[in-house]
């Protein structure tokens, strides 16, 4: 891996574009369990790629507002563009159901809605005894 050290983390993706694996967010262990707050923006501000074809990685830099819910989100892709899809806050029960796009040439943030939509808002389902 280039010498290059990684967080633990985990509920979350690892969509593909061309010959590139992006990694973002996910629940990691300094992430802070807050709603939102700078240090958690500039944690999430990174994308890990790992370029297929030469086996290794790299730590990028994004630009714009990246989303509040960095764990269990849905992404798909669609040309050069990674779409994620509500997620989880990191604290209590608060989840997201906000559309953002990366967009992996200009590495940057764009929300795809203003507000949070009227539906249900869905994470993973915790089951207790």
């Amino acid at each position: 891996m280039s010498g290059k050290s990684f967080k633990m983390r985990a509920e979350h993706k690892a969509p593909v574009i061309g010959e590139s694996l992006y990694l973002w967010a996910g629940n990691q262990i300094d992430l802070p369990k807050v709603h939102d707050s700078l240090q958690k923006r500039e944690l999430t501000s990174r994308v890990d790629v790992y370029q297929l074809s030469t086996a290794d990685w790299s730590s990028r830099l994004t630009r714009g507002t990246p989303p509040l819910g960095v764990a269990a989100y849905s992404c798909t892709t669609s040309h050069s563009n990674i779409y994620y899809f509500g997620g989880y806050c990191g604290h209590d029960d608060c989840y997201h159901n906000t559309l953002n796009v990366l967009n992996t040439i200009k590495m940057e943030w764009t929300s795809c809605s203003n507000v949070e939509q009227s539906l249900m808002k869905k994470g993973y389902r915790i089951i207790r005894n």
